[in-house]
């Protein structure tokens, strides 16, 4: 059986490095604007993304082992008009500075080690 389409695309995502140049842009973005909200569609037309890129990355960095971002609260999207989930960056208190492909924001680290 041969993988899918989806497979395919994310396999050489990941093997170029698009993936965390994504994540990476997505993370800037949501830092730079902090602490407003955005749905995934918003950040995508906002970086010039993929829809289906911007989920992919925005999950990532809501996962646990990354948690750079959450998810907040549900309201209406500016582009599609549907009420969703919106997502920010993920600061305030030490457990939300994490290593990430091991990679340490210095600076929030020793902000949030001073109080």
């Amino acid at each position: 059986m041969e993988p899918s389409t989806s497979t395919v695309c994310l396999d050489a995502i990941q093997r170029e490095g698009l993936a965390d140049t994504q994540r990476n842009a997505i993370r800037a973005f949501l830092d730079s604007h902090y602490p407003k909200e955005f749905t995934r569609k918003e950040i995508a037309g906002a970086l010039g993304m993929e829809p289906g890129s911007v989920c992919g990355r925005v999950d990532e960095l809501i996962d646990f082992t990354c948690n750079q971002a959450v998810e907040s609260i549900r309201r209406k999207c500016a582009i599609s008009g549907r009420t969703v989930k919106t997502v920010r960056a993920n600061r305030g208190n030490w457990q939300e500075v994490m290593i990430f492909k091991g990679e340490k924001d210095e600076q929030s680290t020793s902000q949030n080690l001073q109080g």
